[in-house]
């Protein structure tokens, strides 16, 4: 499922990459690499809600996966919230390589 997700993400066909990516989902419910690759599907349907709380979730399973903290950053600054993107690229900045 991941592997389609990834497919379906590079076709530029979204919604089928959150379908696969939940679907990967259910199958590995601990795999931060999976919520983070549906939080940036998410952004990229507009979902900003749906791809904070992914980015969230990889935050909460892996507080070290710097990553985590660049998808809520994103979906922070796409949805305009200027503020709290910094505070999240700040917080995930100590655990970049």
């Amino acid at each position: 499922f991941k592997k389609a997700g990834g497919l379906a993400f590079k076709k530029g066909d979204f919604n089928e990459a959150v379908a696969q990516f939940t679907k990967a989902i259910e199958v590995d419910s601990k795999n931060v690499a999976l919520y983070g690759n549906r939080s940036v599907a998410f952004l990229k349907l507009g979902d900003f809600t749906k791809a904070i709380e992914d980015a969230e979730t990889c935050i909460k399973f892996d507080p070290s996966w710097a990553k985590g903290y660049v998808r809520k950053g994103n979906a922070l600054l796409a949805k305009e919230d200027y503020g709290e993107a910094k505070d999240a690229y700040y917080e995930g900045y100590p655990h970049s390589d």
